[in-house]
């Protein structure tokens, strides 16, 4: 027979978090220690005088039936008059629990009525031997056994990326070997941090207005991998596995962590799992907040195919009027099994007609609507609270540690600043020394620019979202040049501030993630 997977890994999962699986054996023999069962009968109960020689593993201690204790602990109590079995058995278990060499590798209980049970201590080869002359008292003795079957007995598990096309091979990911547990046969294995994943930007070209035939979308390739298990006993002397035998399923695994206190109580959707966390502390979803001209975009995992998608937001004006627009483009299918990212926020809000002249939009909900087996309905929503456009907006992309990334608004007032280092040595003065040229000397300058940024005066759960800046890469949105500019976290920790009533700002140290050796353009 072969290894099994008792407990399969959950799916999906996220590779900061443990991805635990069970392996089980039928080559362990779980019922491995010894044990000697004593069992006290009515009438004869041992009498003054009876001997009880208990031999194991090199030890060897002598036990007496006695009036009283000694301080050796060597000596078996006598029953009481009118005293019960149970008593009696405790009161002997007892006493035998005050012997050292036998409290030390054995566990010593009361097994059932009047029944004392010596369990050894150790898993596996124990030869025990009693010799005794004790009345109507009987003896049951059980030798520990070796738990494994066969030699050097392990588990082997190896984990692989499949390809999607039939001439690629599979990618082996990693092998693994666990010992199995003595007394369950079963061995665990944690695939946390195992997978090549990363955070997947969206495309540049999708970062502001520009000419495409549907509404821009694309595989978010790298934020997670499809992956099967081939697992095995291995054995001998050089062990060596049995048939690797594929697992009956493939496992999702996708780039990011959920904190450990997260709630897993809500079932997760059966048509796709949303890719971000705008979920308030009291379960509801908040609005994100963004300007009219911010460029956003949705990250979700399709668990299953959906076809004929659009895309339509939902806005309220200032007035409470709502509006239902519509994007030109064709339909497009999302594949199952993948992650996606799509533009989640309009190209240009300036050319949504408002229904009265002069009014500004209040809210915007994004839609993303499809077919996933039951006909056309939404999708996906994603929130959003317009906020209106300052001198000083900055755009940033974060990897929100979910399998996404987001746009993310400061609107505060902006530092900015310059981070140089650069070496220093002295040269030897000579004759035609002059002050002009100096005897120390600047080179290998370098620096990095520097940015403090500030996100303004929000709700406090998305102050509170926007703690995993601390955590993700970050990346400038360049909007004007329609690129993205990776930025180095200069921040270990950061606490909110409260303005004059429930709104909240914090505040955040970057630096470009590159090295310059001047600064003017």
């Amino acid at each position: 027979m072969a290894a099994s997977l008792e407990t399969a890994p959950p799916s999906p999962a996220y590779n900061g978090n443990d991805i635990w699986l069970r392996v089980e054996s039928d080559l362990v023999n779980t019922s491995i220690h010894g044990y000697v069962d004593i069992f006290s009968q009515i009438p004869g109960e041992p009498a003054l005088g009876e001997t009880l020689e208990l031999t194991w593993g090199g030890s060897s201690v002598l036990l007496t039936v006695e009036a009283t204790k000694n301080a050796a602990a060597t000596a078996i109590p006598l029953r009481g008059v009118g005293e019960s079995l149970n008593d009696y058995a405790a009161r002997w278990a007892e006493a035998l629990r005050e012997n050292a060499a036998i409290s030390a590798d054995f566990h010593v209980t009361v097994h059932a009525v009047g029944r004392i049970r010596l369990k050894s201590r150790t898993e596996g080869v124990l030869d025990i031997s009693v010799t005794e002359n004790m009345t109507s008292t009987e003896f049951t003795v059980v030798d520990g056994i070796d738990p494994n079957t066969e030699e050097n007995l392990a588990a082997a598990l190896e984990v692989w990326i499949p390809n999607e096309f039939a001439h690629t091979p599979d990618t082996l990911v990693a092998s693994l070997q666990g010992t199995y547990g003595a007394t369950t046969g079963q061995t665990e294995f944690n695939l946390k941090g195992l997978f090549p994943v990363k955070p997947s930007l969206p495309a540049e070209n999708s970062i502001g207005v520009g000419i495409s035939l549907s509404w821009r979308r694309a595989i978010a390739t790298g934020a997670w991998v499809e992956y099967y298990l081939r697992l095995a006993d291995r054995y001998g002397s050089p062990p060596v596995p049995e048939a690797l035998l594929k697992s009956a399923d493939n496992y999702i695994c996708i780039h990011g962590a959920r904190p450990e206190d997260h709630d897993t109580s809500s079932a997760l959707v059966p048509v796709r799992i949303p890719l971000h966390g705008y979920t308030r502390a009291d379960g509801g979803t908040f609005r994100k907040p963004v300007t009219d001209v911010q460029p956003d975009w949705a990250y979700i995992y399709t668990k299953v195919e959906i076809t004929a998608c659009s895309v339509e937001f939902e806005v309220t004006w200032e007035d409470g009027t709502v509006t239902i627009e519509t994007p030109s483009g064709s339909a497009f299918t999302l594949l199952a099994k993948k992650v996606y990212w799509i533009r989640s926020t309009p190209y240009d809000a300036s050319a949504i007609t408002p229904p009265t002249a002069g009014l500004l939009p209040w809210y915007y909900t994004f839609r993303l609507k499809g077919n996933a087996g039951s006909g056309v309905e939404t999708i996906h929503e994603v929130f959003y609270i317009i906020k209106p456009c300052t001198d000083w907006d900055i755009y940033a992309l974060l990897d929100n540690g979910l399998g996404g990334c987001e746009s993310v608004l400061f609107r505060g007032k902006t530092a900015f600043g310059q981070d140089v280092s650069r070496d220093i040595a002295r040269r030897a003065r000579t004759s035609d020394f002059s002050i002009k040229e100096g005897e120390i000397i600047n080179f290998n300058a370098e620096g990095q620019k520097v940015f403090d940024l500030n996100t303004g005066y929000h709700e406090l759960y998305y102050i509170q979202h926007l703690r995993q800046l601390l955590y993700g890469d970050v990346w400038l949105i360049d909007t004007r040049s329609k690129r993205f500019l990776k930025l180095v976290v200069d921040t270990s920790s950061f606490s909110t501030h409260e303005s004059d009533g429930d709104l909240y700002s914090l505040s955040l140290k970057v630096k470009t993630a590159w090295l310059d050796a001047g600064h003017n353009p």
